[in-house]
């Protein structure tokens, strides 16, 4: 297996496509710390075995403890052996069948898209400045950012959630956003809000 993992190449496509190993054994006793421990001693082996980064060969290593022979049935170790595979299958399928994160894949959202958004907002000091300002110029760079050209054109909604919103969670913990000397709050899920319509706006202006 070694040997097989150092001829592959590293692959620019999601991690979930990427080769899983699964270890399947009678031999050690069932439970989390069993299978913890023989995954750590078959990883320590391979890695022995090899130059490169595993990280960047396989998407996952899972050791799955059937019952020795005698103490149940072929057929339903089978079973078993089945759904584990079903369960890896169903969690694959549904990160593929994202589309609009796969389309990223070759240009990926900024990785420090919190920090830029915590420096950009922390200079707003009055609520109207952030509905009337800040709302509309970070969905502009949202609008810029999700639909260069020759891109598919996904519904911004969708893009909005899938992609940014959870940006704006990390930003702020706080579910008010509040402003020195002034008396004013502003939900951050209603700033959130503004700033998806706002998105959705220039989508269907652009279009």
């Amino acid at each position: 297996m070694a040997e097989w993992l150092e001829k592959g190449q590293s692959s620019t496509l999601l991690k979930s496509t990427y080769p899983r190993v699964v270890i399947i054994t009678e031999k050690i006793p069932r439970g989390a710390e069993s299978k913890k421990k023989a995954r750590k001693a078959f990883l320590w082996m391979l890695r022995e075995e090899m130059t490169k980064d595993l990280s960047e060969q396989v998407s996952a290593v899972n050791v799955v403890v059937l019952f020795p022979n005698g103490k149940m049935s072929d057929e339903a170790n089978h079973r078993r052996l089945k759904e584990c595979f079903m369960d890896e299958s169903d969690q694959t399928f549904k990160e593929l069948l994202d589309f609009i994160k796969a389309s990223r894949i070759q240009n990926p959202i900024a990785a420090d898209l919190q920090e830029h958004l915590f420096n950009f907002l922390k200079h707003i000091k009055l609520p109207i400045k952030l509905i009337e300002f800040a709302a509309p110029m970070i969905a502009s760079s949202f609008l810029l950012d999700s639909y260069p050209p020759d891109i598919h054109m996904f519904e911004p909604t969708s893009v909005f959630k899938t992609l940014y919103r959870n940006a704006f969670t990390q930003v702020s913990k706080v579910r008010m956003m509040a402003f020195k000397g002034s008396k004013d709050v502003i939900l951050r899920s209603g700033f959130i809000n503004v700033v998806e319509n706002h998105l959705l706006d220039l989508f269907e202006r652009s279009i």
